[in-house]
């Protein structure tokens, strides 16, 4: 994985907000804030140093669809723009057809101006997780699991990184909160339908 400190999939990786548990209905939560729990010093100090706090934000949605079928639309990046509740993902620039440990792919992006994004796959678990960051390396990550109803899909934003305060005065935490919710939402839209 080089340099990233993004843990690997399994029921011990769930994503750092995610423990907090969810604060709505049992088919969709929502856990924004940070995360105090025991291993928080732990996790962030590998790369952080002395920050003994994690800054990570969830989502969570219970979809009628198996996890192999949520998977492959993740790990497809031509889906990427289609499944993107912020409407800033507009193609892909380059990427393989299938994403896959250590994978980059970069997509043409716009928010106000017109850009692009360089991302790596840091974690990646058919049909349970894969993650990928920038070069800012916050991280974007997807958990699914298999529960009554079809697959819990947990979607996560970890902006745990020295240099995030600019980020969070922009208010970008909670506008990606927002976004994660709108992408689930189309995510079941396009595997229910």
């Amino acid at each position: 994985m080089g340099t990233s400190h993004y843990r690997p999939c399994g029921p011990d990786a769930r994503t750092r907000a995610g423990r907090g548990g969810e604060s709505t209905a049992a088919s969709r939560g929502t856990n924004l804030g940070r995360d105090d729990g025991p291993n928080a010093h732990r996790a962030a100090a590998t790369y952080a140093g002395a920050m003994d706090k994690v800054r990570s934000i969830s989502v969570s949605r219970v979809i009628n669809a198996s996890p192999a079928v949520i998977f492959d639309l993740l790990a497809d990046p031509s889906q990427h723009p289609r499944l993107d509740g912020s409407s800033t993902v507009r193609r892909v620039r380059h990427a393989p057809e299938r994403l896959f440990l250590g994978a980059t792919f970069s997509m043409d992006m716009k928010a106000g101006l017109h850009y692009f994004t360089r991302n790596k796959v840091v974690a990646f678990e058919e049909f349970k997780c894969i993650a990928w960051h920038h070069f800012a390396q916050f991280v974007w990550r997807y958990d699914l699991e298999e529960v009554p109803g079809g697959t819990k899909v947990t979607e996560s934003f970890d902006y745990d990184r020295p240099w995030a305060f600019a980020i969070i005065l922009l208010g970008f935490p909670e506008k990606n909160r927002v976004s994660m919710e709108r992408t689930l939402e189309r995510l079941e839209a396009i595997v229910t339908s």
